[in-house]
Formats: C-alpha cells, structure tokens, sequence
C-alpha cells in the first residue's frame, strides 16, 4: 500500500536549501539512512525530512507525520523481519478510532470498517494453527494487514477533522455575512489545524509503538 497523503508536509527544508546541500548531507548520512534514501517505494517527502538526521531513531522521533512513521516501520519490517510491533499498531488503531469517538461516541458501521482488524487477524491466525502457513509467515501477514488498516484509519481520521473544520470555517463565514462583519480569509488557520491533527496522530503512534530504531 502507499503512503497516503495527508495535506502539506512539514518540518522539511526548503527547496532551495535541499537542493544546493543536499550532495554535502548525503555525503554524511549513516548506512541506515542512506538504505532509506535508496528505497524508491519511500515517499520523497519523508526521505526528504531523514536526510536531515543521521539516525533513524532521530527521524522517527522527530517525524511530525503518522504516515512517514508508518512507511518508517514499514520499511524497516521488510527488510528485517522483525514484526514485533504488531500489537503496536493493533493499539494505534485502537486510539484513533478512540478519538473519532470524541465525535460520534459509538461509531457507525460505516465508520467502525476503518478501524476493523480484528477478522483479518483471526484468518490469519486460522491458517497457522491449520499448519497452511508458518508462524513467521503468519507474523509477517499481520504486519502487512495492521500496516493497510492503519494507514487507511490514519488517512480516515485526518480527512474526518479537515472536513469538521472546513464546516465550522464555512459557518462562521455565514454567520460574519449575516452579522455584517469581515469574514475571516486568512488560511494559515487551515495550516496550523491540519499539523495540529497530524502532530496528534504522529503522537498516539509514538505511544503505541516505542522507537524501532533504538540500539
């Protein structure tokens, strides 16, 4: 699955200041981060943001987006076949269907199938104990599924936020009209509340799962 796009990146550089340093920083960059940068399923925005650390514990720290962080373990998984963070993400999950309920309490059927893993997980688990698969194939399955449903429910969430805002941007504009006052044009509010979103996605994935690229 690709990453999803969730509105503007941030925290990179700017173009100008990536294109006349990036030969310099890639010069510097560990083997770890220079695996990254080579990974052309990684988007270019996030080996864009790592280029800035040496280390991938620093870029998972740092990343201010729950889709880098995700393409992040992701690409560390195929690569090590460590899938010890499954139940990590069976939790980041939990919690962002958790804060979708801040709005809907119990979420409608419509809305509970993004944050719905637990039948592709039992599947899986049928066909180990049946012996048609291995146990670390098994493991291996669970972390591509988790991976898609938390991708999708992070993609949901965010979309899910923006659209609220935009409603209540539009009805204060009404209002304003109606009132007789100046509506509000600037739209850097629209920035900061769609980082604000993500920096609190970035943050319940940060206590799901503890860095993966600590020594």
């Amino acid at each position: 699955m690709e990453a999803v796009n969730l509105g503007e990146p941030t925290n990179r550089p700017d173009k100008a200041q990536t294109n006349s340093s990036v030969g310099s920083r890639r010069a510097i960059m560990t083997g770890a981060t220079e695996m990254l940068w080579a990974n052309q399923l990684v988007s270019s925005g996030l080996r864009e943001f790592a280029i800035n650390y040496d280390r991938l514990s620093d870029v998972w720290v740092n990343s201010p987006r729950p889709d880098w962080m995700l393409e992040l373990l992701k690409s560390n998984c195929n690569r090590t076949h460590d899938y010890r963070f499954n139940v990590g993400l069976e939790r980041y999950v939990d919690s962002l269907r958790e804060m979708t309920a801040c709005h809907y309490g119990e979420p409608s059927a419509y809305v509970e199938h993004y944050f719905t893993y637990r039948p592709g997980l039992t599947s899986i688990e049928d066909d180990v104990r049946s012996g048609r698969i291995s146990i670390l194939e098994g493991e291996r399955r669970r972390s591509i599924w988790l991976s898609m449903v938390a991708h999708e429910a992070t993609r949901y969430v965010f979309e899910d936020e923006v659209a609220r805002f935009e409603f209540n941007r539009t009805a204060e504009k009404i209002m304003a009209e109606l009132v007789g006052n100046e509506p509000i044009a600037d739209d850097t509010y629209e920035r900061d509340f769609k980082r604000d979103v993500l920096d609190k996605q970035a943050n319940l994935l940060k206590a799901a799962i503890s860095n993966p690229f600590t020594d």
